[in-house]
């Protein structure tokens, strides 16, 4: 078995289920005085279990239900490295409230989760073919890199959902190489102190659940 987030959960909860019949068991009856010949005890020790596992099994039927019906997407981020600033905070802030919403599982890609010893431009082309969803923080850095703009042209070529997040000027979204002024971008002033930007951010990811929703 792979021992991803999901497992670990998985197995929490079963740990945590034993871990409070034998807490119960030792509150209800004192060890020493425990008879294991005592039919009506036993009896009620069984059903007690078979309930315990019966709802452990249900549990598990719904966490897998879970999972089929809100399956995982991939997030996209595409960026300048003199953004990396910008990036943490938009990472960190949908991370979080990401984590706040369990029902609904997101992972965000970029440059930084590729593991080291990995060749980056093959890995990054995985990235852009899992990913459901582009998020491409447009700067003024962002539309001079030719890198950048290399990976947008790439990107706008694969009829995926892109979200800009465009820093200062609006105007950006047509400098890109294909105009992408017609998609509704979220629009960050650096100048901002960082809990305004968070709340923007915020609002970016009960969007993109609300979306999933419908």
């Amino acid at each position: 078995m792979k021992f991803n987030k999901n497992n670990i959960q998985i197995i929490s909860l079963f740990i945590s289920a034993i871990s409070l019949v034998f807490a119960l068991f030792t509150i209800m009856f004192d060890a020493n005085k425990f008879d294991t010949n005592n039919i009506y005890l036993m009896t009620l020790l069984t059903v007690f279990i078979s309930c315990i596992a019966s709802a452990m099994r249900n549990t598990l039927k719904t966490l897998l239900i879970i999972k089929r019906v809100n399956p995982k997407q991939y997030i996209y981020m595409s960026f300048s490295s003199a953004d990396k600033d910008m990036v943490e905070l938009v990472t960190r802030t949908l991370e979080e409230q990401f984590k706040k919403m369990s029902k609904y599982r997101f992972e965000i890609l970029t440059a930084d989760t590729i593991p080291y010893g990995s060749d980056m431009r093959k890995t990054m082309q995985e990235y852009l073919q899992k990913a459901n969803i582009m998020i491409v923080i447009v700067s003024k850095s962002y539309i001079e890199s030719k890198w950048c703009n290399e990976e947008f042209v790439e990107i706008s070529g694969m009829n995926k959902k892109i979200i800009p997040i465009v820093i200062d000027r609006y105007e950006y979204l047509s400098q890109l190489p294909k105009d992408i002024s017609n998609i509704k971008a979220l629009f960050i002033r650096e100048s901002k102190l960082n809990e305004e930007l968070e709340h923007q951010i915020e609002l970016l990811a009960k969007d993109l659940v609300r979306q999933r929703k419908d």
